[in-house]
């Protein structure tokens, strides 16, 4: 690991742990990201899996934990 790329990790820790960054757009960005492709990564896992049952049901389970994340988000920011 260079140490350009550990400044920049330890760099976007700092970011993320200090107080009120969970409502910086940047950081949004991020979770919306990550979610979408973990809903890509279920979607392409049940279809290799001819449409695996546990695929579908850990899908809904992504959905309202991003749900729920984002209505969080939007109370917490009122």
């Amino acid at each position: 690991m260079s140490s350009e790329s550990a400044v920049g990790v330890s760099g976007f820790f700092s970011f993320v742990l200090e107080p009120g960054s969970s409502l910086h757009p940047s950081f949004l960005l991020a979770v919306d990201c990550a979610f979408a492709v973990l809903f890509l990564v279920f979607v392409w896992s049940a279809y290799l899996t001819n449409g695996n049952v546990h695929f579908f049901i850990l899908m809904v389970i992504e959905i309202a934990l991003w749900t729920s994340v984002k209505w969080y988000i939007c109370d917490f920011s009122l």
